[in-house]
């Protein structure tokens, strides 16, 4: 057993039984349909988007089909359920195995690639730089990467290279401490850079050195590659090389045409009926919309559509009666329309930090 099993388990049993076991692998597929974001918002599983991208159908499909067979799952009218032996091997791999702390693949995951790219090649450049040597391999041959680095450094020409290593280097000692100091082994980030006369572990290498799960691996250094964008972007003063390495405009909502069209208007000041009579388009479409927009913009707030007090209830409802089944919620909340659930469902997560600090 690997950690894409714990995952893959994990994604079911959030499911409730209301979701199919595939909607478990194109979550964690990270595939950006509107049902899978719908999943990953409704579900609470959104720093679970994109965990296992190299996953393929043929092996989810064979675990899936060792879940069954040790009883695991079962298969209940539309959707999966964990047993209770199930739940019991998943709690005990959390207990040992706990889930990454900074992954987040909903918020992070478009911009991860990107961001190691140049700050692997970033730094082993500086290595070589700062000793006047310009003689090396790069460790990325990506022709862009490459560049960007070039055009990095050139526009620091102001700065003597001591300066700049000795900068860049304080800001990477103080992130990475700030990621020990929170539990987690730096060397999972460390061990994968090259420098001077230096060669940098590949996934596999780094994994077996440490014993880990090679899956489980990956999520912890990915979830370090999250955690220093993030701090880097939360305070650009102090970390002011890094967060240089991947703008904050790199940090967009992915949308359809259509919905981001209907969000310009939005922030415009249209309201949904003068949006949907000026796209000559059904107040329902509008609705989908804004249900994606909430969806995927964490800053939206929906506080102008569904009054707080409201939102608050419907989560209460929701999770007391286990379900993000819109028919079970209305039924309990009469009084509340589908938009608005849906609306809410789709912030869940921000409306229990906000409402629910206790949950």
């Amino acid at each position: 057993m690997n950690y894409s099993h714990a995952l893959i388990l994990h994604c079911i049993r959030s499911f409730c039984g209301e979701r199919s076991a595939n909607a478990a692998f194109y979550l964690l597929k990270g595939k950006k349909s509107a049902q899978t974001i719908q999943d990953a918002s409704w579900y609470s599983l959104r720093h679970f988007f994109a965990a296992l991208p190299e996953l393929s159908k043929d092996e989810f499909d064979r675990i899936v089909e060792q879940f069954l067979r040790q009883g695991w799952i079962i298969w209940k009218e539309h959707g999966a359920y964990i047993t209770e032996p199930g739940k019991d091997w998943l709690d005990e791999t959390l207990a040992t195995k706990p889930l990454p702390p900074f992954f987040d693949g909903w918020k992070y995951g478009g911009v991860e690639s990107l961001f190691w790219k140049r700050i692997s090649l970033l730094i082993q450049t500086i290595s070589y730089w700062a000793r006047f040597q310009t003689d090396f391999l790069p460790v990325q041959r990506d022709l862009s990467v490459q560049f960007w680095v070039k055009d990095w450094l050139n526009r620091r020409k102001a700065s003597s290279r001591e300066q700049i290593a000795t900068e860049f280097y304080n800001e990477l000692h103080d992130i990475l401490s700030s990621i020990k100091i929170s539990g987690m082994d730096p060397n999972i980030f460390v061990y994968r850079l090259s420098g001077f006369e230096t060669t940098g572990f590949t996934a596999e290498q780094a994994a077996t050195r440490l014993a880990i799960d090679e899956t489980y691996y990956s999520l912890f250094f990915r979830g370090i590659i999250h955690y220093m964008i993030d701090s880097a972007w939360k305070d650009m003063e102090r970390f002011r090389y890094i967060s240089s390495i991947v703008e904050k405009g790199h940090d967009t909502v992915c949308l359809t045409k259509s919905s981001l069209y209907t969000y310009r208007l939005i922030r415009g000041g249209k309201s949904m009926e003068e949006i949907a009579r000026l796209r000559k388009l059904k107040r329902s479409t509008i609705e989908d919309h804004l249900v994606e927009i909430a969806s995927m913009d964490s800053q939206f707030s929906i506080d102008d559509y569904v009054p707080v007090q409201l939102q608050r209830k419907i989560i209460v409802v929701a999770d007391a009666l286990q379900t993000r089944k819109l028919k079970k919620i209305k039924e309990a909340l009469n009084e509340v329309d589908y938009f608005s659930i849906r609306l809410v469902l789709s912030k869940v997560d921000e409306i229990r930090k906000r409402f629910l600090p206790s949950e």
